[in-house]
């Protein structure tokens, strides 16, 4: 018994750290820590002898490095305890506190293989020997939008022979402490509130699920928007159409639809109403569980209905393959319908024939391609997809051909040009940057300012310039120069503050997300 109550206490407890020695081949990156945590070890004792010693080995990706935790000597106590808690499939689990500190100065980004490699060595004490018992890998790139918990599986000749569990802590600053609770970069669509509470899925909500996922049809609308509720009151064949009030909805739609939706002959017609944001957000939580494996293209067929004519871009971006489509929901009698006291006296006639225009009439499929962000801020960094475009500053910043000094961005832009390796750089100085997803580009075009150093006593304003433009681009670097201190820039019309470098990089057509209009 006394050697049972061992293992309830932890075996070994640490702090390790390994310094990045190898410069970076990106000198955009700032570098970044990685915080691992492992809190239990479960091993076979079969396995292990009397007096050896165990201890764990982790090998740092695209480096040398090696990070080796401290011996845990196997006693006669230890092997007694471990020997005496097996459970039904022989193994018995040793506490642990380890935690280690990384430091990166390369590039981990996803689509990238960045393994960190584990492995549980055992030492002899009498030969001086070590032997692996099982080998374990993880992609670290797994850990920059959001931290892991997991256990990886140890295994030698096909047969797993160890576990331990992690916890891996998205890339950070951090040198004290390992962000316990990483805030996740997700958009809360027309929230006050920066922390919403994540509503529980109830039986009645499963069950509305399941009664629509059997009319092969849903039509969603954020309701709190005046355009949605509008929508939602004229709308008279509601058994398939669900307001959401909570951005967490959208994630409970996905995650029952992996375990209860069955396919059918006919595609199931996903609506989504709303504005860019919206049909971004939601495109972007569909597109983190197609890209795990878990949802395919085929699962939905996407349509997406504008109601806000300043808030369209997405439905201007699939229009260019339907002139049908643009003559539905891209005229200015269909947006004045959801105006906030719309002067339309048949609402709901025309909003039930459009509607219902989408459920019956055939359709044919639209690639969106999509860029993946990899975002620098000065606590964090992570990839954000974007299917639109990236923007920082004003557009109407410029008044009377002058912009204020505080509303000018320094930034070196690099530019990469589709199937070509070569690139080029530029100092750019200017008051907006626009960089957009165009067909199978990417496409910048920026309002610049004068490029003097100087300037009068006094003056608060500088001169513009005529805009500028650069297309057919595959990749786009953006870092600060020296008169540049941390900025705010928007995707997608989502907002991420205090950043400081910026690579946007056009995923291939492969990972293009599939939406439906009208031919």
């Amino acid at each position: 018994m006394k050697s049972k109550n061992l293992l309830k206490n932890i075996i070994l407890s640490e702090k390790l750290e390994s310094p990045a020695q190898q410069q970076s081949q990106e000198d955009y990156l700032i570098p970044r820590n990685c915080w691992l945590k492992i809190t239990s070890l479960q091993i076979r004792p079969s396995q292990l002898d009397k007096n050896q010693k165990i201890r764990i080995r982790i090998s740092v990706p695209n480096s040398a490095r090696v990070i080796r935790t401290s011996t845990i000597q196997l006693d006669d106590n230890i092997l007694s305890a471990l020997q005496s808690s097996q459970n039904q499939a022989g193994y018995s689990e040793m506490l642990t506190d380890i935690t280690v500190l990384l430091e990166y100065k390369h590039d981990v980004r996803f689509g990238h293989q960045n393994n960190l490699e584990f492995d549980v060595e055992v030492l002899s004490s009498i030969l001086s020997r070590s032997k692996t018992l099982g080998s374990a890998a993880i992609d670290l790139s797994n850990a920059i939008q959001k931290s892991v918990q997991t256990i990886l599986m140890f295994r030698k000749d096909n047969d797993t022979t160890a576990s331990i569990k992690i916890q891996l802590y998205s890339l950070n600053l951090s040198k004290k402490m390992p962000p316990f609770q990483k805030v996740v970069n997700s958009p809360v669509f027309n929230s006050d509130s920066d922390s919403e509470s994540i509503p529980p899925i109830t039986a009645h909500f499963e069950k509305t699920m399941h009664h629509i996922f059997a009319q092969n049809k849903i039509l969603i609308m954020d309701e709190r928007t005046t355009q949605g509720h509008t929508l939602l009151q004229n709308v008279s064949t509601n058994d398939f159409v669900l307001p959401i009030k909570d951005v967490q909805i959208i994630q409970k739609i996905f995650d029952i639809s992996e375990s209860e939706f069955v396919p059918k002959k006919e595609p199931f017609r996903f609506i989504i109403a709303g504005d860019d944001y919206f049909i971004c957000f939601i495109l972007k939580a569909f597109l983190l569980m197609r890209d795990r494996g878990v949802l395919s293209n085929d699962t939905f067929s996407f349509i997406h209905i504008p109601l806000d004519s300043k808030h369209c871009k997405f439905a201007h971006k699939i229009k260019e393959s339907s002139q049908n489509y643009s003559q539905h929901y891209l005229t200015e009698n269909w947006f004045t319908v959801f105006q906030e006291k719309s002067p339309v006296q048949n609402a709901s006639a025309i909003i039930e024939s459009e509607v219902n225009f989408l459920i019956e009439t055939p359709l044919i499929p639209v690639k969106i391609r999509i860029a993946d962000i990899l975002i620098t801020t000065l606590s964090d960094q992570f990839v954000a997809p974007m299917f639109l475009m990236l923007e920082i500053g004003d557009p109407n910043g410029a008044k009377t051909g002058k912009v204020q000094l505080s509303n000018i961005f320094h930034l070196k832009a690099t530019y990469f040009k589709k199937d070509n390796n070569n690139n080029k750089s530029a100092n750019l100085k200017f008051f907006y940057y626009a960089l957009k997803v165009h067909g199978s580009q990417l496409n910048v075009s920026y309002k610049p300012v004068q490029m003097s150093s100087t300037f009068p006593i006094g003056e608060k304003f500088e001169k513009t310039t005529p805009e500028r433009k650069k297309k057919s681009l595959s990749k786009v670097i953006l870092t600060p120069t020296k008169a540049q201190s941390p900025f705010a820039l928007k995707i997608d019309e989502n907002v991420f503050k205090d950043v400081v470098s910026v690579t946007v990089s056009l995923r291939n057509s492969d990972s293009a997300v599939v939406m439906q209009i009208p031919p």
